[in-house]
């Protein structure tokens, strides 16, 4: 596949799998929209990435669905089409799935029979 300007959107890119899921599409000329909540960590992985200039840091809450909307139509107003997504976002802690059903969908936590 051919990554050079494409604009790749990765979830979960302030540390971890999803920075270096960044450093790989920036290394192969992707330009790489970092995604988390945190600026401060995101700006960090952005300077590190080779040719920092071209991408960006986009900090956003996945649970403040009523930002998120503005924020991803002001984002595409600036860089154009998205072409690559990576939902890297993060989930339940750690731990066993039973321990976490209090925080997924109570479809998911039914034993399967």
């Amino acid at each position: 596949m051919e990554l050079q300007s494409k604009w790749a959107l990765v979830g979960g890119a302030s540390q971890g799998i999803g920075s270096a899921i960044a450093q790989i599409f920036a290394e192969n000329g992707a330009r790489v929209i970092l995604m988390s909540r945190g600026i401060d960590k995101l700006e960090a992985v952005r300077k590190s990435l080779p040719n920092p200039e071209h991408h960006v840091s986009f900090p956003a809450d996945l649970e403040a669905l009523d930002k998120l909307s503005p924020a991803l139509q002001k984002l595409v107003r600036t860089t154009g089409p998205i072409e690559i997504v990576v939902n890297n976002s993060g989930g339940p802690a750690a731990g066993p799935l039973v321990a976490a059903k209090d925080t997924i969908p109570s479809a998911a936590s039914r034993p399967v029979k």
